[in-house]
């Protein structure tokens, strides 16, 4: 450690996921990330240019050198040395977030097509912007922290700021017409949901709606000025949209904005291809949210000498993660350190490849693993997915996405594991959990891609008679007895045609038993339906993908 530093600086900004949570496009959902991700950018970037400041989260050899992406790259954390006393150092970071709060006010502030409501003023902005982004910060001497984990202390004081905010909404002043929640200052004009009326909003909703014909923002993502951000609906087909011709895709796309084009999503697969109406598959019209998180990290760090060597890992990490979210045609909203948002297609074929959200899950996993081994450390990160109906509401998607992970995913014992939720269009649910690297995720990768490759022929309504002969099976005295099911229930002249029957049985084994010293234990009662159950949620996901219910 520098014997020159004096102070521990650490600050926070949100809410991130409120301001999420009243998006209606995938690029207002997209924004909502960013924003945070550019914000917390600008001020490592003003603090980096002192010589008194030292960082250890996010650790960054040349900013100039990162790509210029739509994914957010820097997480809402910062930490790190101040050689100034920590009276200096906190007047230095305060100076700092005010200047920043004052470029991004302009930057709403001439936005392109602004139109302040009668009697509302920059000002106004100012004061609704500041009430509600809140960058929290806290510095502490370092003689006070000396053989201390400095980033878990100091991860500590700010989860702590971040569980203590507040916020004035003043909703009786003109409430926006989107979020309901903050005081309208400009009109803007929605042609899809308004009918090209105008509408009142606040200066989140506005910059979120217009970031698009923002010249700045433009510029910081390398792209041209009123770019479109793709859709559900080219997310989740792409496999669709690569076989359209461009620039018929670019003539039918001119005629719609975004929003719109999200609402005739459905039809113009058919209008573009209307030979090829019969490839549609119902997974051509969902998409994945995908929410992943690191596990035990404090753990992780408090056995790292240095803590920028695991910033440095988990800031690579997101690069290769940012890379793997591209080849697997996603659109990465937030890749920085060791989480990751993201929209991505539940399935697609690739020549004679069928990949689906669980290639993504299972090769970011690794990817994470294979960063921390490479430095000796141990380490996992669970995944929560919610795949929806790409016309259904980004909002309940995104907090669907956020359960699996928080309250599913993160409660397996040991961690490293994902949940997955299907909602279909009917409203029926099916989901499902694994840990990975298992020998049930193995084996139930071996059938899924048996069956979507054609390699594998089960009966259509297997999961039908899987359920009716429920009571049977989870009331069996041997674990052998399994054999004798599947030999008595599939013994039928059409079931010589089907093949993999040998694997279903073998998953059968592994579902419901539970391995001991003495060998495999048959399962019975409530916790072998409940194996039971989670069997037959995965065979829907794959009836699913082959467009059978």
């Amino acid at each position: 450690m520098n014997t020159n530093h004096k102070s521990v600086f650490g600050f926070t900004i949100g809410p991130i996921y409120e301001l999420m949570s009243h998006s209606k496009k995938t690029r207002e959902l997209w924004f909502s990330s960013f924003f945070f991700s550019w914000y917390v950018k600008k001020l490592y970037y003003e603090l980096g240019k002192s010589n008194n400041i030292k960082f250890l989260k996010p650790y960054i050899d040349n900013i100039s050198s990162l790509p210029k992406t739509k994914a957010g790259l820097f997480p809402d954390h910062i930490i790190g040395y101040s050689e100034k006393d920590p009276g200096e150092t906190f007047q230095l970071i305060q100076n700092f977030i005010e200047d920043i709060n004052k470029f991004f006010v302009g930057l709403i502030d001439k936005t392109g097509n602004s139109h302040y409501l009668s009697g509302k003023t920059r000002e106004d902005v100012e004061k609704i912007f500041t009430d509600y982004l809140q960058t929290s910060f806290v510095v502490i001497p370092i003689d006070t922290i000396k053989g201390s984990n400095v980033v878990e202390i100091i991860e500590n004081y700010l989860d702590a700021l971040e569980r203590n905010r507040s916020f004035t909404l003043r909703k009786n002043e003109n409430p926006c017409f989107r979020c309901k929640s903050f005081p309208a200052v400009f009109d803007i004009t929605d042609n899809y949901e308004t009918k090209y009326k105008k509408q009142p909003v606040c200066p989140f909703c506005f910059i979120k709606f217009m970031c698009n014909q923002s010249d700045e923002v433009c510029s910081v993502i390398n792209e041209q000025k009123n770019f479109r951000y793709r859709s559900t609906g080219e997310i989740s087909a792409v496999e669709l949209i690569k076989k359209i011709d461009e620039e018929k895709l670019k003539a039918y796309l001119s005629k719609y904005d975004e929003l719109e084009y999200e609402g005739k999503a459905g039809n113009e697969f058919r209008e573009l291809l209307p030979e090829k109406g019969k490839e549609i598959r119902p997974y051509h019209k969902y998409m994945a949210i995908v929410q992943a998180d690191g596990d035990n990290l404090g753990y992780t760090a408090s056995s790292v000498k240095n803590p920028e060597e695991l910033s440095q890992i988990l800031f690579e990490f997101g690069q290769e993660a940012l890379d793997i979210t591209n080849k697997f045609h996603g659109e990465a909203i937030y890749i920085g350190g060791d989480d990751v948002l993201a929209f991505l297609p539940t399935a697609f074929k690739e020549g004679e490849n069928f990949f689906t959200i669980i290639d993504y899950l299972i090769e970011i996993s690794k990817t994470y693993k294979c960063k921390l081994l490479c430095k000796n450390l141990s380490g996992s990160i669970s995944i929560g997915v919610h795949l929806f109906y790409y016309k259904s509401p980004l909002s309940l998607a995104i907090q669907s996405a956020r359960e699996q992970l928080f309250n599913i995913a993160k409660k397996v014992p040991g961690k490293d594991s994902f949940s997955l939720l299907l909602t279909q269009h009917s409203g029926q649910k099916v989901g499902f959990q694994f840990k990975f690297c298992s020998d049930e995720l193995n084996l139930f990768r071996k059938i899924m891609n048996n069956i979507l490759s054609g390699n594998a022929y089960y009966p259509h309504g297997i999961h039908h008679k899987l359920n009716f002969y429920e009571k049977l099976l989870t009331n069996l005295s041997d674990i052998h007895q399994i054999d004798s099911f599947v030999k008595n229930r599939f013994n039928e002249d059409i079931h010589k045609t089907y093949t993999g029957l040998d694997d279903i049985k073998e998953y059968l084994k592994m579902k419901l038993s539970s391995k001991t010293v003495s060998g495999q234990k048959i399962l019975t009662g409530n916790e072998a339906k409940t194996r039971l159950n989670e069997f037959i949620s995965q065979l829907k996901f794959i009836k699913f993908l082959l467009g059978e219910d």
